[in-house]
């Protein structure tokens, strides 16, 4: 399991559940205390009592416990800049890049760096991850996959490219970071092999 968060947008599917979408700064407000509630809960600790604006939990319980420890990781979507890639930084084990061009992947990618640095957390620790558009043209949207690569801002996979630990987002990091290919992006070869498996995925989808 791996959560997927993100602070919302769309008043429909909100309405949908009786929640009000609010404004900019009450979904961060939300978002942010949401992600240490739910990191609470899914932690080993038998209880977790939280006190915020917006949630309060007095030894409220979650079981059973996830296999996954410390907890699952927390996948984040976002590119505000100034709430939600700060509240990435502190929480999240996966950042999503929601849509854009490479530079605004780029530019975002850099601030959740800088908000790394600011909260004492080290960048290397956060795989990255971008969404893709199919445009019907499995070429062209292969291309827009490889252009972060090609312009060398890309992401890396959370797996060791050299395949010597198994993937474990707690200790990858650590355990890699004598391998500097694995502790910073993947070496050419891994990449290819993800650029050729989703334009693989791709072509099939569009056959």
């Amino acid at each position: 399991m791996a959560p997927g968060l993100a602070a919302g947008w769309n008043e429909r599917e909100s309405g949908a559940h009786g929640i009000e979408v609010g404004t900019h700064r009450q979904r961060s407000d939300r978002f942010e205390e949401a992600c240490q509630v739910l990191i609470g809960l899914l932690s080993p600790q038998e209880t977790i009592t939280f006190k915020g604006s917006c949630y309060e939990l007095t030894d409220a319980r979650s079981n059973p416990k996830p296999v996954q420890q410390p907890h699952p990781p927390i996948c984040i979507g976002s590119s505000g800049e100034k709430r939600t890639l700060r509240t990435a930084a502190r929480c999240t084990q996966d950042w999503n890049f929601d849509s854009g061009t490479p530079e605004r992947f780029s530019g975002a990618r850099d601030v959740l760096h800088q908000h790394c640095t600011d909260v004492g957390r080290d960048p290397a620790e956060i795989p990255l991850s971008g969404q893709v558009q199919f445009t019907g043209d499995s070429a062209a949207t292969a291309a827009t996959a490889a252009a972060p690569h090609a312009a060398g801002r890309g992401s890396r996979s959370s797996t060791c490219v050299r395949r010597t630990h198994r993937p474990h987002w707690s200790r990858w990091p650590e355990r890699c970071r004598s391998c500097a290919e694995a502790a910073r992006s993947p070496c050419p070869s891994a990449t290819e092999r993800l650029l050729k498996r989703a334009q693989s995925r791709v072509t099939r989808r569009g056959d």
